[in-house]
């Protein structure tokens, strides 16, 4: 599911390109900010989010947790999310963006609840990435059954 993911994102001998950091550090800003979208990012979502950037880009766990600590430092310096959907645009088909949403739905649904600010963030997050409705929903139930 996440191999075009790890073949852009694998950790190479060089420097990664802007680009691909870019969309890794945006994946993992918008991971984050699906978990604050009902402002409250408990341990629950910060677990699943190191778990979901370990599985998409073969991270061990301290890397999983720069990179979302390096998310997070993007995110609280961001006006909006756009330029972490473009960032993610840029550089992942269609497919891939509907995969990364059923990540950012597990991180929703981690807490057991679902709250209106968390399904508005998620409504606009299929939007910004061009993912179709049809898709999106897909990838809802694929983070409820695990």
């Amino acid at each position: 599911m996440f191999d075009h993911f790890r073949k852009i994102f694998a950790a190479p001998s060089a420097p990664a390109p802007d680009a691909e950091a870019a969309a890794r550090e945006a994946a993992a800003a918008i991971l984050i900010e699906a978990g604050r979208s009902d402002d409250c990012y408990d341990a629950a979502e910060r677990a699943v989010v190191l778990t979901a950037l370990g599985r998409m880009y073969d991270l061990g766990p301290a890397e999983a947790e720069a990179l979302e600590a390096a998310g997070a430092a993007a995110l609280d310096g961001a006006l909006d999310q756009h330029r972490f959907t473009k960032a993610l645009k840029d550089e992942t088909t269609v497919k891939e963006r509907a995969d990364f949403l059923t990540e950012v739905w597990r991180v929703v649904l981690a807490d057991g609840r679902r709250d209106p600010h968390e399904d508005a963030f998620m409504r606009k997050l299929a939007g910004l990435l061009s993912v179709p409705d049809r898709e999106s929903g897909l990838a809802r139930r694929r983070a409820e059954q695990g």
